[in-house]
């Protein structure tokens, strides 16, 4: 997928040469395929838990000088230009069942995570807008 000019798979393939290619968290690529094997449940929705299973096995991030690209249910890439901020979200107790238990689990794993702490929240301005 292209998008603001830039080839996104492109980018992923220069990324991967430079070595600059960061897979996902096994913890993250686990629940993707939780997510995946929900949609056996149904039985309409069995190609799409196959797909999603598939995706998330090979999800990855690339970084070049040019930008940076996604892989998971599609590669998206955009340039470090169109970035406006980055902020880190923090994953509050509620994410973990809530109340004075789920607060606690979310301090310890707060705690002991090294690196990213949280979601990435990333703001990209619309070219071509005005704005």
């Amino acid at each position: 997928m292209s998008v603001g000019g830039i080839d996104a798979k492109a980018l992923l393939q220069n990324a991967e040469m430079s070595g600059q290619v960061y897979p996902m968290k096994k913890s993250w690529k686990r629940m993707q395929i939780f997510a995946g094997i929900l949609c056996f449940i149904l039985i309409l929705t069995i190609p799409l838990g196959i797909w999603i299973i598939a995706r998330a096995r090979n999800a990855k991030a690339g970084i070049t000088r040019e930008g940076f690209a996604f892989r998971y249910l599609h590669t998206v890439g955009f340039h470090w230009s169109d970035m406006e901020s980055v902020t880190l979200s923090k994953v509050g107790g509620s994410a973990y069942g809530g109340g004075l238990a789920g607060a606690g689990i979310a301090a310890a794993v707060s705690k002991k995570t090294i690196g990213l702490k949280g979601p990435m929240n990333i703001k990209l301005t619309l070219s071509g807008t005005g704005e």
